[in-house]
């Protein structure tokens, strides 16, 4: 295997570059645009910093990480899912139908985690195939989320704006 080294200069370069960019960003918009964006900078990113489709909350060398994970939990709290084919968003840690349903389950259900599409079977909720044994109160409360017709990507939409 063979490993190329960048010149120092050139590693030098991107670092100035990186930095200007981030400098003329806010911390919050950084954020948001790491958790929302299809750019390479935050896919690459996203890719080293979330496990399991939840971010990480441990350290690792990334100058861009550290400025925004502070801001994760404001983006987070402040965010909520449009749902559409469900396949982006987590069934009991995300908000989309309200708070998190993890919130409102009962300890002795088993929370295994996956994500909506796994409910939606031809365009209707159905429970069946869910590996978690979904309380009935719950069930009723997913079943009053509407499902789109037309099946696209999950969009996340900021919570205190009039067009999200």
């Amino acid at each position: 295997m063979a490993i190329y080294a960048w010149p120092l200069s050139l590693v030098s370069e991107l670092e100035i570059a990186i930095k200007r960019f981030l400098s003329s960003h806010s911390g919050l918009e950084q954020t948001w645009e790491l958790v929302n964006s299809d750019c390479s900078w935050a896919v690459l990113l996203r890719s080293r910093i979330t496990r399991k489709n939840r971010f990480i909350t441990h350290h690792i060398y990334s100058s861009i990480w550290y400025g925004v994970k502070q801001e994760m939990k404001i983006v987070m709290d402040n965010s909520t899912w449009v749902l559409s084919n469900g396949s982006s968003i987590s069934l009991w840690s995300d908000r989309w139908c309200g708070s998190p349903l993890f919130l409102h389950s009962d300890a002795s259900v088993l929370i295994e985690e996956h994500s909506v599409d796994r409910l939606l079977i031809n365009g209707s909720w159905d429970f069946s195939r869910s590996a978690t044994n979904i309380p009935a109160s719950l069930q009723v409360r997913i079943c009053s989320c509407t499902i789109p017709i037309v099946s696209r990507p999950d969009k996340r939409c900021w919570d205190n704006s009039p067009n999200g």
